[in-house]
């Protein structure tokens, strides 16, 4: 009798072994003006944070991260916070934006801002309009009154292309017919 594994447990073990080959890659700034570039390109299983505890005093900050995809790679989320915190508050990003940029530094999204909690300011990007081999910029702008702290955390992921899509349904109305005309002779 041969035994076959439950589809349940072979779609956890198919989740643990592609996330155990995610990276998370880090982009961390401690100036107002700063940039950096990640080596690997980013895959649809990882993720990318840039952060920031910016002490070089009041002024201008643009601070940028730029990476390439990898095949497969078609869609962005960007969570990000930041210290607003109140007027003459030492903790303190005012006027921050968030923009994707392509590879000829036009911008293809911009932050929603969310709202504020606590003393922190909240916005997010989604775009699904990645292209594989691509490169592309995280730049995050803004004032920093004296020190500026915030976070970006960058999720990537694939979607089902329309080819595929458009291959599985005439295999499901195949298995679908088949189904009935087996259940006919029975």
């Amino acid at each position: 009798m041969k035994q076959t594994m439950p589809a349940a447990a072979a779609l956890v073990l198919i989740v643990a072994s592609a996330s155990a080959n995610a990276a998370v890659y880090e982009a961390s700034f401690e100036n107002n003006l700063g940039s950096q570039t990640i080596a690997n390109s980013i895959t649809p299983v990882d993720s990318l944070v840039m952060s920031g505890l910016l002490s070089s005093g009041a002024g201008s900050v643009i601070n940028s991260t730029t990476f390439t995809t990898a095949a497969g790679v078609q869609t962005i989320s960007l969570d990000a916070v930041w210290r607003s915190g109140a007027a003459g508050d030492t903790l303190r990003l005012v006027g921050v934006n968030i923009d994707l940029l392509d590879s000829s530094s036009a911008v293809v999204a911009s932050d929603a801002f969310i709202g504020v909690l606590n003393g922190f300011a909240h916005s997010s990007v989604d775009f699904g309009g990645l292209i594989a081999g691509s490169v592309y910029t995280i730049r995050l702008s803004g004032t920093n009154t004296n020190v500026g702290q915030y976070l970006v955390d960058a999720s990537f992921a694939s979607v089902p292309l329309p080819a595929t899509v458009s291959m599985l349904i005439p295999a499901l109305i195949g298995l679908g017919a088949l189904s009935r005309r087996h259940t006919r002779r029975a």
